[in-house]
């Protein structure tokens, strides 16, 4: 039999014992609906249920994963990233607004599925609505809506654009 292991979550600690499923895979148990399966040292899989779990890399740094291709990655209880892909994955702020990183210092802010935002800095962001159409917020109620990337249009309702400092038009 094994002996109990102490690991740390975050801020708690469980007493769990583990169990082998193959010799490279095994589980370590929590709870009766909560579960470690660990593949290595360094990386193991946190389960709540069959179909969502855990896959956690480091303390403070883990995976929620509800399906083999789409999980999340939480940084904190309040924000976690969804991952499409290794290099692609999303910022959940909230179960209706979250983020989509291509990189370090580029990602997306989506409020639907066929609207979000691409944000360069926490100020400076991308509406974009269509691949050739899209929006440049600098401020919740000042943004710009690009066609092209010589030609934008500058908002200041949803109504009024402005084409250029000088001109502007309404939209009906």
């Amino acid at each position: 039999m094994f002996s109990d292991y102490r690991v740390s979550l975050g801020s708690y600690r469980h007493i769990i014992s583990p169990h082998l499923t193959s010799p490279s895979a095994y589980l370590y148990l929590i709870s009766p609906t909560a579960y470690l399966y660990l593949t290595s040292p360094t990386a193991y899989l946190y389960l709540i249920s069959p179909t969502a779990y855990l896959y956690l890399t480091s303390p403070s740094a883990f995976l929620y994963l509800t399906s083999p291709t789409a999980y999340l990655y939480l940084t904190s209880p309040s924000a976690c990233h969804y991952l499409t892909s290794p290099s692609t994955y999303l910022y959940l702020t909230s179960p209706s607004v979250y983020l989509n990183l291509t990189s370090p210092s580029t990602y997306l802010y989506l409020t639907s599925s066929s609207a979000f935002l691409y944000l360069t800095s926490p100020s400076v962001y991308l509406d974009l609505t269509s691949s050739s159409a899209f929006l440049y917020l600098t401020s919740p109620s000042v943004y710009l809506y690009l066609t092209s990337p010589s030609t934008c249009h500058y908002l200041i309702s949803p109504s009024v654009v402005f084409t250029s400092p000088h001109t502007w038009c309404i939209q009906l």
